[in-house]
């Protein structure tokens, strides 16, 4: 994020790989004197209850964390038994888009 910001042309928006890296970004962002989102949106993945009290409030991408586990469990278990891994999409329930106060449109 700090070469990020260090270049000349600044991104207009991040979308992080978690919620502690999105909060990671928030900060950095802040610590650079820029604001989020009017100079830079900021979208994190993995929902917490926590990111409606983060200022501004965090978008997130619900993810659907306890099937994936349970897939994860069902590989890990056919791996032990001897098997194979195999690719698996969980898409059930569906991620959701969870907007809040981090998101504006990019600035002209």
């Amino acid at each position: 994020m700090q070469r990020l910001l260090s270049s000349r042309r600044l991104p207009t928006g991040i979308v992080a790989s978690s919620f502690a890296v999105a909060v990671g970004v928030m900060s950095a962002i802040d610590r650079a004197g820029l604001s989020v989102p009017a100079d830079i949106s900021v979208v994190g993945f993995h929902d917490a209850p926590i990111a409606d009290f983060l200022v501004p409030p965090l978008t997130t991408v619900r993810m659907p964390l306890a099937e994936m586990a349970e897939a994860a469990v069902t590989t890990l278990k056919q791996l032990i038994d001897g098997g194979t891994a195999e690719d698996v999409v969980v898409d059930e329930p569906a991620p959701m888009l969870i907007e809040r106060a981090s998101t504006a449109r990019p600035p002209r």
